[in-house]
């Protein structure tokens, strides 16, 4: 294979990027590469979804083998991320980004990314949603131990808040009025200006696999 053929550059370019193996990349680029985006952009309401949930994931920040636990990715319209399989890890981005209210809080907080959606496991995969959209993002490569374990001790924790009220269990089709309001008043017209730079940097997180190896090694 030569060195200047565009479509192996394109490859592997993309390869490096997101994870993913090298056939996989060639097949999602299809035959010709030239004018088809390595990475496509997130839009409107997808990107928005996934700057929050970058967001979300890298506030607590420890250093983890692998960025954010995230092993490889395939962005599309949608995207899914491919976790290691660590209940701990799954555990821990539940806690981060599903919604939820304690009703004895006097400033009416929501905990996590008011509107997320949860789908039930199926097949290593569960998807976070937002209703009203067609904003996704899966989370894949999740063992049924694993996902009953990290969501076991999801609960646990939030069992020591009487009442609490758990807005990602709610309809999946509508965002709660209590979430609708906190968004109102936290999320402003000119937040978007930012969400293609955090959307970007999520669907490209495994460039920071090797720098991310090194320094969980030396943390640990």
């Amino acid at each position: 294979m030569s060195l200047t053929d565009p479509l192996a550059h394109a490859t592997r370019l993309r390869a490096h990027y997101t994870g993913e193996a090298y056939p996989a990349c060639r097949v999602r680029l299809g035959p010709q590469p030239h004018g088809v985006r390595l990475i496509p952009d997130a839009e409107s309401e997808q990107q928005r979804l996934e700057h929050h949930l970058l967001t979300a994931i890298a506030r607590p920040f420890r250093w983890t083998r692998l960025p954010f636990g995230i092993s490889h990715l395939e962005p599309a319209r949608a995207l899914t991320l491919h976790l290691d399989d660590s209940a701990e890890r799954v555990r821990d981005i539940l806690s981060w980004t599903l919604p939820w209210a304690n009703p004895d809080d006097s400033d009416g907080e929501v905990h996590g990314i008011a509107g997320l959606r949860l789908s039930d496991w199926r097949h290593g995969r569960v998807s976070l949603t937002v209703p009203d959209t067609d904003a996704k993002v899966v989370l894949a490569g999740l063992t049924a131990a694993t996902w009953n374990t990290a969501l076991r001790a999801y609960h646990a924790n939030l069992a020591e808040i009487p009442h609490a009220r758990l807005y990602w269990q709610s309809d999946p089709t509508a965002v709660t009025a209590h979430e609708a309001d906190f968004t109102a008043r936290w999320e402003h017209d000119d937040d978007h200006c930012g969400w293609w730079l955090a959307s970007g940097l999520l669907r490209r997180m495994p460039l920071f696999a090797s720098w991310s190896q090194q320094a969980h090694a030396l943390a640990a």
